[in-house]
């Protein structure tokens, strides 16, 4: 029996270690789970995670527009409170179309509620839930997401790019993320590929999300095809039906992103490219012409930069997942 002063220490240093497991969750406790809410201009999907990838049933809603961001706020407290009514979290991660500056609030905030960019909402998470709660951009959370548990496992510097409706990039690098001076780095929709283009939204002319992303090529549909064709598939589907005018604008797409890899890899070097996004679902479409006309501009070193498709169907919700399980502190 060990005397009195060191029991109480032993007893301490045993409630210590509980304490360690059940709250704060990390490494020893196994079955530890993690919030992932991906907000979107659309939709806000949230899950429960756990460290090695599971994820329950995801939650699904339309992004509420009520408000100045009021309504979205309460949508994404509302579903982290059903996930977490029979099993807790023991921290959190979001990601929004936008970057998290250091006051907690978000800027370039596109296609979210007018207003957005002034809600805390990192902070508001953390009071509500009362557990960790990590912000980030969302592309650099699937970046993140496929470095973990996709097709970036294992691999020392890769650049995932998405091609949707717009372009969004996040680079990886011995398991950081890099997000330069001021959280803008990997925007590369912004980067320059044509004089040609005329200005998209409110990036410069020839960005390669104008000439590019999916609404700039629905844009360009519209007015040389039709005014009627409804998304980018569409176009991709008529250029294999030998539209003339639709092949045009898929190969200006393929010059874009094959000039815009190019400027990456120069600058970067990465060992691999993964490519996700709605636009990918079209790949035979375009994919394998734009690695060949990559090839073409870049020197040789960079030629066998590897290309590859993502392999998540939930790269956002796992990258958010992951953040929150590695406590890294960005906001």
């Amino acid at each position: 029996m060990l005397p009195k002063g060191q029991e109480q220490v032993r007893d301490y240093l045993f409630l210590l270690f509980l304490y360690f497991i059940n709250v704060s969750g990390r490494c020893l406790n196994k079955m530890c789970h993690y919030l992932g809410i991906d907000v979107g201009g659309t939709n806000i999907r949230a899950a429960l995670i756990g460290q090695t990838g599971e994820m329950s049933p995801v939650l699904k809603e339309r992004t509420s527009r009520e408000g100045h961001g009021e309504g979205m706020m309460e949508q994404i407290i509302s579903m982290c409170r059903i996930l977490t009514a029979r099993t807790s979290a023991v921290a959190a991660g979001i990601c929004l179309p936008g970057v998290f500056m250091p006051d907690g609030t978000l800027a370039h905030a596109t296609n979210l509620p007018t207003g957005s960019e002034r809600l805390h909402i990192v902070e508001q998470l953390r009071d509500v839930l009362n557990i960790p709660v990590y912000g980030e951009n969302d592309a650099n959370a699937a970046a993140f997401g496929e470095y973990v548990y996709g097709v970036g496992k294992g691999v020392e510097s890769m650049y995932y790019v998405t091609i949707s409706t717009g372009i969004g990039g996040g680079f990886i690098w011995n398991g950081n993320i890099i997000r330069g001076f001021n959280g803008f780095a990997g925007e590369v929709g912004s980067v320059l590929v044509t004089e040609e283009e005329a200005s998209f939204r409110s990036l410069a002319p020839g960005s390669a999300e104008g000439c590019s992303g999916g609404d700039g090529i629905l844009e360009k549909a519209r007015k040389r095809i039709n005014c009627e064709i409804r998304d980018a598939g569409e176009v991709f589907q008529l250029a294999q039906e030998g539209d003339e005018k639709a092949a045009e604008i898929v190969v200006e797409m393929i010059t874009g992103l094959a000039r815009m890899f190019a400027d990456i890899a120069c600058v970067i070097n990465p060992q691999r490219f993964v490519l996700g996004g709605g636009c990918m679902r079209s790949e035979d479409c375009f994919f394998g012409r734009m690695t060949e006309l990559y090839r073409k501009l870049v020197p040789g070193p960079l030629k066998n930069t590897e290309f590859v498709q993502a392999s998540l169907r939930e790269p956002g919700l796992l990258g958010c997942a992951a953040i929150a399980g590695k406590g890294e502190k960005y906001v």
